[in-house]
């Protein structure tokens, strides 16, 4: 029942080095319950951002590889000293060897599902052994473990939430400005954003985020002749003051996002949003209501012009861009905050834990 309490311990051994989105979620949530009244204890290899964020108790523990039996081994002694009432694991190298130990102690499981992929259909059936029930961070991820034969009885949609960003400063943008947040990658469509500015003679993309597709960004910005207006800024670390200077925010996603935490973020701050209707960002957002979102008959390849003439739609009309900004807002705080999320995981945990 909600509200209940639980001893729970999240699995975090398999994220030595990142500082990304399952990581952050963890550190939101645990501390979250914490703060509740719940027993809970994380995982997490010793000295890694995990660990260095966390202010729920840890045990360190390193996962070297999905079958490593020397983490079977360790998480035996953590279950059978610790006895929780429930095991949490987050990412998917940490999936198999911390719930064998589990179903070995009679722990009750848990899989957060934080990505649209698909699983193999032998791995569905090891995780249908291995697990009690399963959390989706969105209604595109419940989709997805149905649609891998997960029963959907076992299935609980629990959407993601995110502390409010509080801005402490200004970071100086050359205007009008569009930003984009998140890893140089080709799957978040930072190319879409640069090919966009074709059509945006007077507009400045500014990138916030470092990664391998870099170079290639670069490259593409020069070759279209929008070099001297595509600013990448690389890793920052007040992401609250960089977004909030920003005229307008673009998630050029071309891939199923499960959620996104900047689409959030935005939000929190009053953002006027441009977003790829796709995945889960099309239930966060309703288009010309909480953001403009860009639709093609392939969400992977949209169309940059379109893009752009959402982005100067916004920067034509101000009135329309705070509207949109403040339903945002709005909408983020009846909705998308950290102790949304916690309500609704306190009741899937009750119901996995005691059925």
């Amino acid at each position: 029942m909600p509200g209940q309490k639980l001893h729970q311990l999240h699995v975090g051994s398999s994220m030595p080095k990142d500082w990304g989105g399952i990581e952050r979620y963890i550190v939101y949530v645990t501390t979250e319950m914490v703060s509740r009244g719940h027993q809970v204890t994380v995982t997490a290899p010793r000295n890694s951002p995990l660990s260095k964020h966390l202010t729920a108790p840890q045990i360190p523990a390193r996962l070297l590889h999905k079958y490593d039996p020397f983490i079977l081994a360790k998480y035996l002694r953590i279950l059978k000293s610790a006895q929780p009432e429930l095991l949490i694991t987050h990412f998917s190298p940490d999936y198999i060897m911390p719930a064998y130990a589990a179903r070995m102690t009679k722990t009750r499981t848990c899989m957060t599902r934080h990505v649209t992929a698909r699983f193999k259909s032998s791995r569905t059936k090891l995780y249908e052994k291995l697990y009690d029930g399963y959390v989706a961070i969105s209604k595109a991820v419940e989709d997805h473990l149905i649609q891998d034969q997960i029963p959907k009885s076992k299935v609980h949609l629990a959407y993601n939430g995110s502390p409010a960003l509080i801005p402490i400063g200004t970071t100086e943008l050359q205007s009008p400005s569009v930003a984009v947040f998140g890893r140089l990658v080709w799957v978040k469509g930072q190319d879409v954003a640069i090919r966009s500015l074709e059509h945006l003679p007077d507009v400045h993309l500014h990138l916030f985020g470092d990664g391998p597709f870099r170079g290639e960004l670069q490259l593409l910005s020069q070759a279209l002749g929008v070099g001297n207006r595509s600013h990448f800024h690389g890793h920052i670390n007040e992401v609250a003051n960089a977004m909030n200077s920003a005229d307008i925010i673009l998630i050029p996603s071309i891939w199923r996002e499960a959620f996104g935490f900047t689409a959030v973020e935005a939000m929190s701050l009053g953002k006027p949003i441009v977003a790829n209707n796709y995945g889960g960002l099309s239930e966060i957002f309703t288009h010309d209501k909480t953001a403009l979102l860009f639709t093609s008959s392939d969400p992977e390849k949209p169309d940059p012009k379109q893009v752009a003439q959402l982005i100067q739609s916004l920067l034509n009309n101000k009135q329309k861009a705070e509207k949109l900004g403040s339903a945002a807002k709005a909408h983020y705080e009846a909705n998308f905050t950290v102790a949304h999320m916690a309500d609704r995981l306190e009741s899937a945990y009750s119901k996995i834990a005691h059925p």
